[in-house]
């Protein structure tokens, strides 16, 4: 009999990467998340619930599970989901994209309680730009500057910090993973799968980030932002989650 696909979630401050960190994984075909499938879920309470991934419901889309109108118009994950239902039976791990889950971590443990988790942090002035980015560009409805950035970014550290040893969570640092030399086989043996083909996919991915960067037109923070950041932004959390970790 052929074994049930396990869980397996990602989150993380917004602008930290997660939506990348989401294409680099389901570019492995046993690897099928949804892209914040059901994320008004977990935005302010958390109401998630296993037979949410099932698959009739899951390719079966309510107006109350997310901002999409249809999950064909889910952005990049469109034709993902397209993909996804032929080879469902196929998957190691379904689950689902939400940034905002670190808000309902003990909740979501008590009701997932043998599912992963990976949380992915970016340095706060490049979130805090891409903050000021969003909010700068008048055709989205992105109502949060620096300030937010920098409380969300916080409540984010905060909440994955309990966790830092705990065998069910990966935490990745966004720079390391796309601008580094990220060594695949952790994020393999985390999740217990063979991940050739998305050693690949990195390499690419990285190209494109580094190739990207000089390009990038993040809003450039004010020095009194930048004053404000430095000294409100939860340092000691973040060099915490960069040291190397030895898991229970």
């Amino acid at each position: 009999m052929k074994k049930e696909p396990s869980y397996l979630f990602l989150c993380g401050c917004a602008r930290s990467g997660t939506t990348a960190l989401w294409e680099l994984l389901v570019s492995e075909k046993s690897v099928l998340i949804g892209l914040e499938r059901y994320i008004h879920q977990v935005d302010k309470s958390y109401n998630l619930k296993p037979d949410l991934y099932d698959k009739d419901r899951f390719f079966k889309h309510h107006k109350s599970d997310n901002h999409f109108p249809d999950l064909d118009s889910n952005g990049k994950a469109g034709n993902f989901y397209r993909d996804a239902m032929s080879h469902w039976e196929d998957a190691q791990y379904k689950g689902d994209k939400l940034p905002k889950l670190y808000l309902h971590l003990e909740q979501h443990f008590n009701l997932f309680p043998q599912s992963k988790l990976i949380f992915i942090f970016r340095n706060i002035f490049d979130v805090a730009a891409s903050f000021e980015n969003r909010l700068a560009n008048k055709q989205n409805n992105w109502k949060r500057g620096f300030r937010k950035a920098v409380e969300e970014w916080n409540t984010s550290l905060n909440a994955i910090m309990p966790y830092l040893k705990d065998g069910r969570v990966l935490i990745l640092n966004y720079e390391e993973l796309f601008y580094g030399n990220y060594d695949v086989n952790r994020l393999q043996e985390f999740l217990s799968i063979d991940l050739n083909g998305l050693k690949q996919k990195l390499n690419k991915m990285q190209a494109k980030h580094k190739a990207g960067r000089g390009k990038q037109k993040l809003q450039v923070l004010k020095p009194l932002q930048v004053h404000y950041i430095s000294n409100n932004a939860n340092f000691e959390a973040y060099k915490k989650l960069s040291e190397p970790v030895i898991v229970n």
